[in-house]
């Protein structure tokens, strides 16, 4: 059990660990696609929306809660992979409309299935209680983190 001094629980530093062991188990399950965790959530999320609307570049910001030069860097790393591409828009040559490549829209289904088999393992062992509780527990963590800072 991971604790501090005073022998209190340290529910950071398990969601640390945690979040850290998930990324490591998907940038290397997606190694041979040449993508990271993020930017292979990236080209999903593109590839969800996309079907419906188009994408934007400052749209990720917010969505994924990035700054700006690391959507930037992801995005010019995805384009250089010649994974995505960035047209801009007639109205506004300044946004930037995203597109997925033919090469990342045939990765897109292994992608997804390597994140969906590692958010799986986190919860392997647990009824379907269990998860409730646990998603139920988890979210309202994040709300009130959200709370507090706004």
């Amino acid at each position: 059990m991971i604790t501090d001094g005073d022998n209190n629980f340290l529910y950071g530093a398990y969601m640390r660990r945690i979040t850290n062991y998930m990324f490591l188990m998907m940038d290397a399950a997606l190694e041979h696609k040449n993508v990271t965790h993020q930017q292979g959530k990236i080209l999903c999320y593109i590839n969800d929306k996309s079907t419906v609307r188009d994408v934007f570049q400052n749209e990720l910001e917010e969505v994924f809660q990035i700054r700006r030069s690391s959507i930037t860097s992801l995005l010019n790393n995805l384009e250089k992979k010649e994974l995505i591409l960035r047209e801009s828009c007639p109205e506004d040559r300044r946004i930037k409309k995203l597109i997925l490549t033919p090469t990342s829209q045939k990765s897109i289904p292994e992608i997804k299935q390597v994140l969906k088999s590692i958010e799986n393992k986190l919860v392997e062992g647990m009824s379907d209680d269990e998860k409730d509780m646990f998603a139920n527990l988890l979210q309202r963590g994040l709300e009130n983190l959200e709370n507090q800072t706004s």
